[in-house]
Parts: structure tokens; sequence; C-alpha cells
């Protein structure tokens, strides 16, 4: 199976792009939590001249491959939402589709604006290394989005959910990489 590849990045880089968006283009503090909703319209305004656009269409939609919940279209500047998904952001839960779409907007940053993607391909998945995985630099942007390291790293993982209105499981990954040195 043929795989796409991105140029290297570190995590330290991303952390640097996702501490950019929050602060400068989101105008939002380390310690609050996002509300993923609003940042899609925050950022179709203040990203309009990298084409930024988002729209959520039904989740049966043919766009969509199988278990897919969102994806990005770095060329035209879309992303595209699974109303279920959108729906459960908008609920401003402790869910799973704010990573999502944080997932998405990072692909979005680092792949258009940024143009970290190369879009050359591997023969074989395992051969590319995690810093040149789009989707391993889309979701540390994700984590570096929603879970600020500034803002996590004396935090136990109930208070990374709490504050941050991320799910467990998230938290948790997050303390772990925190704490292990894999920052």
């Amino acid at each position: 199976m043929n795989s796409n590849i991105a140029k290297p990045e570190s995590i330290a880089n991303i952390r640097n792009y996702a501490n950019f968006t929050r602060s400068y283009i989101i105008g939002a503090s380390f310690k609050r939590s996002l509300n993923m909703v609003k940042t899609l319209d925050i950022l179709t305004f203040k990203l309009a001249k990298y084409n930024f656009n988002y729209q959520i269409l039904d989740d049966n939609d043919e766009i969509f491959e199988k278990c897919e919940e969102a994806k990005t279209d770095i060329i035209n500047g879309t992303i595209y939402i699974k109303q279920s998904i959108y729906e459960e952001a908008c609920s401003e839960k402790y869910c799973r589709a704010n990573f999502t779409i944080a997932h998405e907007i990072g692909h979005f940053i680092l792949h258009r604006v940024l143009n970290l993607m190369s879009f050359s391909r591997v023969a074989n998945a395992n051969q590319k290394k995690p810093y040149e995985d789009p989707e391993w630099q889309a979701n540390t942007f994700a984590s570096e989005l929603l879970m600020p390291y500034e803002g996590c790293v004396d935090l136990s993982p109930n208070r990374i959910r709490r504050r941050y209105h991320v799910t467990q499981a998230a938290a948790q990954t997050r303390y772990n990489k925190i704490h292990n040195n894999y920052n």
C-alpha cells in the first residue's frame, strides 16, 4: 500500500506551530479549553488568505472513507466534517470530536499553510519514520493545540481532562508523553 510522506518535523517545532496558532491566530490562553466550533469560525476569518474553509456533510456522504470522521483537502483548503462529529463538538462535552477537528486543523496548518507535505510516497508505510508521517504530525499538532504543554506540565490526567475538555484517553496519553520525556 502506498502512503504519503511529509517533510520531517520535530515535536518541538510542531509545538511551536500549535502554540502560535492558539495564541496569535485564535487568541486563546494556554490555560483554557478551546471551543472547536468557534475555532473553526475564527480560522475561516483569520486564515482566509489560505482559503481556509470547512463544510459539515451528512455522515453517509461519499467523500468519507469507511470509519473516517473528517478529512482535509489541502489542495483546495477545505476541511470536511461529518454532521455527527460537528454536533458532538457543539455539545461542549468531553468528547473525541474536539481532537478530530483539531487533527484536521493540524493537517491544514502543517500541510497547507506551512507546506510540509511533500506528496512523495513510500511503497511500504513501515518505511517512513513517525516524524515523516502526516497523520502523526496532525495528531501531535492536535495534542499541542488542545492540551498545550505549558498548561499541562503540572497537571494530573484528570485535571488535564477537566481543564481542556478532552477524553480521559487523550488526557492520559498527553500526561504520559509529558512525563516520560516524549516531548
